[in-house]
């Protein structure tokens, strides 16, 4: 049989056949964020920042533009207050356990503050395997955050993300050494989240920490980076992906918010896809800009 072959015939099958290879690249990516919401209340005119509902409908907004399918959140009052940004009927919603602390009084507008707690917000098409409290980081101190390790299944993969929020005023080199209340409180956080890694299988599982550290964690002489890089002497198990990276507050370029990540996971990541996503208005929604990096499984 002769074949005929037509030079528009061959590139109209060229380029169906370079969409369906971007679809299908498209279907196995996996778009994770992390954003610190800075105090979000589930009403008008509440807690340390007090906002409008145009302030939330920018929020709406600018979660949207993330285009991410989990998103790890800090500092979120409630359930109803994380339903204000991302609406129930969209996204799977996973609470912090902890019971509410008592509230303070806000230093910026004096009003009585609201609870801080950390969240995930999944896609619906995602399944979630499984959802683990880690209550013992909440234990350091009344008010301190609970971390969340949530797995899920993507791509026939099982990939684990936990969610933190560590101990804040602690930016020192070395938090081992330092007597501030507040190294006290994060040492504690963070040998237990060092005791918690050491025991999963970092050299052949895909893991994700992620959230705000309260650390500077990009640079090289900070000695909790030096902790969580050596987890594993035999081998390079754990990746900090915010190296070389500002944050998109004018007042403080080291970033605090990262994502550390386990050998499997990175070899996965579109290392370009990793950045702050600065607001439009030079008012700022938050006092944290969210963090995102694309995965390719």
């Amino acid at each position: 049989m002769k074949i005929i072959k037509h030079p528009h015939l061959t590139s109209l099958a060229l380029l169906l056949f370079a969409a369906l290879n971007s679809n299908l690249a498209n279907a196995k990516s996996l778009r994770v964020a992390s954003w610190n919401t800075e105090h979000l209340a589930a009403h008008n005119g509440a807690g340390c920042k007090a906002r409008d509902t145009e302030s939330y409908t920018q929020m709406r907004q600018y979660a949207q533009s993330l285009d991410a399918d989990i998103i790890a959140l800090q500092e979120v009052g409630s359930l109803a207050a994380v339903e204000r940004v991302f609406p129930a009927s969209q996204w799977q919603i996973i609470m912090s356990s902890r019971t509410d602390s008592p509230s303070y009084t806000c230093r910026e507008n004096k009003l009585a503050s609201t609870q801080q707690k950390v969240a995930f917000v999944v896609k619906k098409s995602i399944l979630i395997k499984g959802v683990n409290h880690l209550t013992e980081f909440a234990d350091a101190k009344v008010g301190a955050r609970e971390a969340i390790h949530l797995q899920i299944d993507h791509e026939g993969k099982n990939i684990n993300l936990l969610n933190v929020h560590l101990k804040s005023g602690c930016f020192v080199e070395n938090y081992k050494t330092s007597t501030k209340s507040s190294c006290v409180v994060f040492k504690q956080q963070a040998e237990y989240l060092q005791t918690y890694l050491y025991k999963q299988n970092l050299a052949k599982d895909y893991w994700l920490v992620l959230g705000d550290f309260n650390h500077h964690l990009a640079k090289e002489e900070n000695r909790f980076r030096q902790d969580l890089l050596s987890l594993s002497t035999s081998q390079q198990n754990l990746n900090i992906a915010t190296d070389n990276l500002q944050s998109c507050h004018p007042k403080y370029p080291d970033p605090i918010d990262h994502m550390v990540l386990s050998k499997p996971l990175e070899q996965a990541l579109t290392p370009s896809s990793v950045h702050f996503h600065h607001y439009d208005s030079p008012l700022m929604l938050s006092d944290h800009c969210a963090l995102t990096g694309q995965f390719n499984l």
